[in-house]
């Protein structure tokens, strides 16, 4: 059994036997020959050599574990930030300020940026969603301060620049696989009207597993109405995020999986 998963010129080749990867691969660098093309560079996942794709640092560990992360991309997205102080980076214990939502923000802070700073905050709000990949706990942080990006403020670099320092003190953090079940689970959470509108976030993330659960795919968002109440909201938030489940369990049926039912 083969799956190559194919990017531009990236190729993520996984297969099960000894002679698999060799086979598939010896057919492809001969395709690839008949064409004037060189052979492909390759890299074998093993408990002494981790690999890259797209950015992802793939790690085998022991018992079959791997550990995905973006260290590489972390370190250098930190040593390239520009500190408003023109200092070194401060390291954070959370992705926002722990009064994030009830703060009062200053009015020197609650100035509209110039175009020059604005470009500089829409470039390090996208540079800082890459790592979403690989941090579900980026995820809520990056979808609020991509909400601003028409009009950000000062207290809206400023909060990029706080994610910043805590990604610096967590630079290897990432997500352990570790399946013990191929059973689904959605978890769905909303804070309600906490947007400058009234309007809900919406968090959500499919897990596999029982015992370990590891998150597969997560979202984080903006909603689109605003909900009366907050049983309104996380009504709001299952309806939009049951998706994500489905989603999910389409692509292990694609690859021959049997999930367990029901999904939870």
């Amino acid at each position: 059994v083969s799956l190559i998963l194919l990017y531009v010129d990236d190729i993520l080749h996984i297969y099960k036997g000894i002679n698999g990867g060799e086979t598939v691969r010896n057919r492809l660098h001969t395709l690839l020959g008949k064409h004037g093309l060189p052979a492909l560079t390759c890299h074998k996942l093993t408990p002494d050599n981790t690999i890259s794709f797209l950015g992802l640092n793939i790690a085998l560990l022991s018992g079959h574990r791997f550990y995905v992360s973006q260290p590489g991309y972390i370190t250098a997205l930190v040593a390239n930030f520009p500190p408003a102080n023109g200092k070194s980076i401060r390291k954070r214990e959370s992705p926002l300020p722990s009064d994030f939502s009830t703060r009062k923000v200053e009015e020197d802070d609650n100035v509209l940026l110039g175009e020059t700073s604005k470009s500089m905050y829409l470039k390090w709000v996208q540079t800082l969603a890459w790592t979403t990949r690989s941090r579900p706990d980026m995820c809520c942080a990056v979808a609020h301060k991509q909400t601003n990006c028409a009009n950000p403020r000062v207290i809206d670099i400023l909060d990029l620049e706080h994610m910043v320092g805590y990604l610096a003190s967590t630079p290897n953090k990432g997500i352990v696989i570790d399946i013990d079940e191929w059973k689904l689970t959605l978890f769905v959470d909303v804070a309600w009207a906490t947007h400058w509108d009234r309007k809900s976030h919406t968090g959500g993330v499919v897990t596999i597993g029982s015992k370990r659960l590891v998150p597969v795919i997560w979202r984080s968002g903006k909603q689109k109405v605003v909900a009366a109440s907050s049983t309104e909201g996380e009504l709001i938030g299952l309806s939009d995020y049951l998706d994500l489940v489905l989603l999910t369990r389409s692509y292990l049926e694609f690859l021959m999986m049997k999930v367990e039912l029901p999904i939870n």
